[in-house]
């Protein structure tokens, strides 16, 4: 549920920031969404309590809350940074992140720069049809999500539950390179819809991998930083790597096109063949431990 905010953000950002750029520049864009930024943060400050804090909070809701935090041991494996690099798992979380978030971050980067250049559309049909792969992706990544915990329900082993709509979404994705051998403008949105729609779809079960590789609770932020260390990673490399290709290739989008559909179908092997969902404390070492 909380991963759509990311698809919302995106499919907004499309129509607004191309209006903001038809009436009044690119730089009233940047200012426009720095100042979206500056009143999130406001915001936040002033909505977000802790439970206890919270001034509308029920006694029978936060008897329910921190009856859930009881029932979870505070104390497990102590474990150092170094100690989680040792295990293959943590390496595939990192260089899987790596991978869906340079498919992804061409729909963050190059993606107007593509349809206007490559496709020929213009800003306002951009604006108009440009968010559609974006809000076809909220609902898939509520799906996915959905998906693996009825799976779970179901009785299905975790590992099977988490993988199989990771690796059905990061396989599905790799359809991104399939729009440099189409031509039609309706086919190259239907091709990117598909490949965001299933990269959305993996995201959720991705996210939960943390808490399930983890040896303690205290520890599963540690093993989401470095995941997540690996998803700004690859949101840092697509952009250049893309821009890259670009330029080697005289502004032919075919060679980004096929680096952001390699990628998906190497971080399908990841996540297939590398990542072991299961807690890591299963082969910590004895001195490891708390």
């Amino acid at each position: 549920m909380f991963d759509t905010g990311q698809q919302v953000g995106v499919a907004l950002s499309v129509p607004v920031v191309t209006a903001l750029i038809a009436a009044f520049g690119w730089r009233a864009a940047f200012v426009v969404i720095g100042l979206a930024g500056m009143v999130w943060v406001i915001g936040w400050w002033m909505i977000y309590r802790s439970p206890r804090e919270h001034p509308r909070i029920s006694q029978a809701e936060l008897d329910y809350i921190e009856g859930g935090d009881a029932a979870v041991p505070e104390t497990g494996p102590r474990v150092r940074w170094v100690e989680l690099l040792r295990y293959p798992t943590v390496w595939g979380l990192v260089l899987g992140y790596i991978c869906r978030s340079a498919t992804g971050a061409f729909f963050l980067t190059w993606y107007p720069s593509y349809l206007v250049e490559d496709r020929g559309f213009t800003i306002l049909e951009l604006g108009v049809f440009g968010s559609i792969p974006s809000l076809l992706a909220v609902g898939a990544t509520i799906a996915g999500g959905a998906f693996s915990d009825w799976l779970v329900r179901r009785g299905v082993p975790i590992s099977r539950a988490r993988k199989l709509p990771i690796i059905t979404g990061m396989l599905l994705a790799s359809t991104i390179a399939l729009t440099t051998f189409v031509d039609g403008n309706v086919a190259v949105l239907v091709l990117l819809s598909i490949s965001n729609c299933a990269h959305s779809f993996a995201g959720a079960a991705i996210l939960s991998l943390p808490a399930e590789v983890a040896p303690a609770p205290s520890v599963v932020g540690s093993v989401a930083g470095f995941q997540n260390f690996g998803s700004q990673i690859g949101n840092i490399i697509s952009p250049i790597l893309i821009g890259f290709f670009l330029t080697m290739s005289g502004n032919s989008y075919t060679g980004p096109m096929l680096f952001a559909g390699v990628m998906a179908i190497l971080g399908t092997l990841i996540y297939g063949f590398v990542v072991k969902v299961r807690p890591l404390n299963e082969h910590i070492p004895a001195e490891s431990r708390g």
